[in-house]
């Protein structure tokens, strides 16, 4: 039985403390949604569009769910299928992203945390979102080039909470699990984590 992997928990960005934890380790992978950036509130914006705003549905309640597990909550409002509302969200954030603020979505100390472990470490992001999406995000925000592999939804055929990405992730920086550390903010990508049987960091900061 594998067991829980997470070995600290962070509410802030704490340079010094993560520098500490990730000194015997190779690579660092970390999750995107509210671990690198938060772009929660913008899928909050493109569901209340599509639906009119008739989901009694808040940000809290939908926060960390998938596109197809958001779609059968608010279905009865919308007009489209899983296929159509899934198209119809992508071309609506594709137009929102360029338009949000990075202050809004994005914590500028991140940057820094990234440049730092950059001068030892191998650097993943490993994500369950949308390819198109992920990179629009990653581009708005200038974080791209900070990463030496980016994997999303499409990269592998089952995405969190199964191991799969994280394994893919091993492979692609030729590193080992004892020599990686995940930072990861929901219970999906933690559970990832743990099948993956990888030491994990449980992040909050964007709760704050």
């Amino acid at each position: 039985m594998i067991s829980n992997r997470i070995i600290n928990e962070l509410s802030l960005v704490d340079i010094q403390k993560i520098r500490d934890l990730t000194k015997d380790k190779d690579a660092v992978f970390f999750d995107m949604d509210g671990t690198i950036l938060n772009s929660e509130p913008l899928h909050f914006h493109a569901i209340e569009i599509l639906t009119n705003k008739q989901s009694t549905y808040k940000l809290d309640d939908l926060y960390g769910l998938s596109d197809t597990d958001v779609y059968p909550l608010i279905k009865d409002h919308l007009e489209h299928d899983l296929e159509m509302f899934l198209k119809a969200k992508n071309d609506l954030l594709l137009d929102l992203i360029p338009k949000a603020s990075v202050d809004s979505i994005f914590i500028s100390e991140i940057r820094n945390l990234l440049l730092e472990l950059r001068k030892t470490k191998k650097l993943a992001l490993v994500t369950a979102s949308e390819r198109v999406i992920a990179h629009a995000l990653l581009d708005h925000c200038k974080l791209s080039e900070l990463f030496d592999i980016i994997l999303t939804r499409q990269d592998t055929k089952q995405t969190k909470p199964s191991p799969d990405p994280y394994n893919l992730a091993l492979k692609m920086l030729e590193t080992k699990k004892v020599k990686s550390l995940i930072f990861e903010d929901s219970p999906t990508g933690i559970e990832a984590a743990r099948l993956a049987d990888i030491d994990t960091v449980k992040v909050t900061w964007y709760e704050s």
